[in-house]
């Protein structure tokens, strides 16, 4: 349960790897990306390592040159049902409203672990 925790997020003309040290300090795999406190897109891991393979200098470029879709919004009250069809193999995460501008994360995993 990450609710007690400030939402990680990476700005979007912040180096990948930033995006990186972000991912080493917390444990995490994904991040949303944020520009002008809106949320952009998302990096994760496997992508990191899918443009790191291909050109290693890329550690120095912008994450918002190499982001995924953004992590759909759901409200806290959603029932777990319906924020489970927002997980597919492309997006393993949803951000979810907490109000006054705060947002958490539900991961992949977090959803598994809700429903067991």
């Amino acid at each position: 349960n990450h609710e007690s925790q400030p939402l990680v997020t990476v700005g979007a003309n912040e180096p990948i790897h930033n995006a990186i040290a972000l991912m080493r300090k917390f444990g995490i795999s994904q991040l949303p990306v944020v520009e002008n406190e809106k949320f952009i897109g998302s990096i994760n891991d496997n992508k990191l390592l899918s443009v790191l393979t291909d050109n290693p200098s890329a550690r120095d470029q912008s994450i918002k040159h190499f982001t995924n879709e953004a992590f759909p919004v759901v409200q806290a009250s959603d029932p777990l049902s319906a924020v489970a069809k927002y997980f597919s193999d492309f997006n393993g995460a949803v951000l979810v409203e907490l109000g006054q501008g705060k947002h958490q994360i539900i991961t992949r995993h977090d959803l598994v672990a809700a429903m067991s």
